[in-house]
């Protein structure tokens, strides 16, 4: 789908995606990286 995008419609996704990534607080990265980071384990069959 991507690939059919015009460079401006490139450019409108790209200053969209960039505004959501600024939303998001450094407590609620932190956050969701240690649920990612526990499902990795988890999957790898480790404990910690």
């Amino acid at each position: 789908m991507l690939k059919q995008f015009t460079k401006e419609q490139l450019e409108i996704r790209a200053n969209w995606r960039n505004r959501q990534a600024k939303q998001v607080s450094q407590d609620d990265m932190k956050v969701a990286l240690e649920q990612m980071k526990q499902a990795l384990i988890q999957m790898a069959g480790g404990t910690q």
